[in-house]
């Protein structure tokens, strides 16, 4: 039989003495005063919700945080896509100004100038709308419910399915009768140099 060297008896004794001796609570040394009487004393007159925290109280800070994030990145979304919708209106004008100056009839184009205008419009009410949403749930964010707060977040995120709506339609409308007219006038352009 080998002889077990005294280094390695050492740690196997201390480990045996740590997990096989009973463990025991902790106590503190010096008492800790008891706050419950100072808040029973009826001379001072405590309010019961003030000392009991609510997850909704502490939730509410949390979330108008995130709402005010969310109010900035609209912010510059919103001048990114209203810069250039605007800047392709304002191409669209350009270029039928310049057409009629050369004498050519610009009417059909001028028709879908005024539509791109009405739906930009339309971005930019239902864009307003969302925005004030998102505005009413930032200032009553704490004062509201959890059940309002959920309600108004339901409201807004209707709103910005329409505003994403408005997108998508001045998108297509650019795609399928903008674009088209003007590749029709380019060809028309085109045949009369030949």
């Amino acid at each position: 039989m080998k002889i077990i060297k005294v280094k390695y008896i050492i740690p196997l004794l201390i480990s045996a003495f740590v997990f096989l001796s009973p463990i025991s609570k902790a106590h503190a040394l010096v008492p800790i005063p008891d706050i419950a009487p100072s808040v029973q004393n009826p001379k001072i007159k405590v309010d019961p919700d003030i000392l009991t925290v609510k997850p909704w109280n502490i939730r509410c800070t949390v979330y108008e945080g995130l709402v005010d994030k969310k109010i900035e990145k609209i912010n510059e979304q919103e001048e990114k896509h209203y810069k250039k919708y605007i800047g392709l209106s304002k191409d669209l004008e350009d270029f039928i100004e310049e057409r009629e100056s050369e004498g050519y009839g610009m009417s059909e184009i001028k028709k879908d100038l005024k539509t791109l205008n009405e739906k930009i419009d339309k971005y930019n009410q239902d864009h307003d709308i969302y925005l004030e949403k998102l505005m009413n749930i930032k200032n009553n964010i704490c004062t509201h419910t959890e059940d309002e707060y959920k309600n108004s977040i339901k409201a807004a995120k209707d709103a910005l399915k329409e505003v994403r709506k408005d997108v998508v339609d001045i998108k297509t409308y650019y795609y399928t009768d903008i674009r088209p007219d003007i590749l029709e006038f380019k060809q028309q352009l085109i045949s009369e140099e030949e």
